[in-house]
């Protein structure tokens, strides 16, 4: 016990004397959600609008950036885009909770990815920023085998019939 108040106090004076790094800070987290419009009233229509206004051809993406600096404080950039029906009172009822439902599981499916991010940066930060790429290239890599797993969120409900 009386070893373990001397170590603190050490430490303590060799902080107020500079001579120990302070603490590092947490990770920053900075979450975008961007929305691009559809509109169509049947399922079919929705599926051809999605996949030619989406991202790349997706329903939905998340791309994610880490990046630390030279006291290796991490910043955890997320980008989320995803549809947004702007008259779905112009669906059929069943044809609006398939929608709804989709649209739920999608997002669901997209913050798994954006987890992925936060994932990587916790791990630069555990490293004390040895390896950023290394560690960046290996959460990028568990992104495409969540999307093999899940065939881009199908598997997981990101359909409409």
């Amino acid at each position: 016990m009386r070893r373990c108040l001397m170590v603190r106090l050490i430490a303590a004076v060799l902080a107020c004397l500079g001579w120990v790094a302070p603490a590092a800070a947490e990770i920053t987290v900075r979450e975008a959600v961007v929305y691009y419009d559809v509109d169509a009233v049947t399922l079919s229509d929705l599926r051809a609008q999605m996949k030619t206004r989406g991202p790349r051809g997706y329903w939905g993406y998340a791309r994610w950036n880490v990046k630390a600096d030279r006291d290796c404080d991490v910043t955890l950039r997320v980008t989320y885009t995803l549809p947004r029906h702007v008259a779905p009172d112009g669906m059929a009822d069943l044809d609006r909770a398939k929608w709804e439902a989709m649209i739920a599981v999608l997002e669901q499916h997209e913050r798994n990815h954006g987890a992925h991010g936060l994932a990587a940066a916790k791990e630069v930060k555990a490293a004390n920023c040895v390896g950023t790429w290394r560690i960046i290239r290996k959460w990028a890599e568990q992104d495409r085998i969540y999307d093999r797993q899940t065939d881009h969120g199908r598997k997981e409900g990101v359909v409409l019939k």
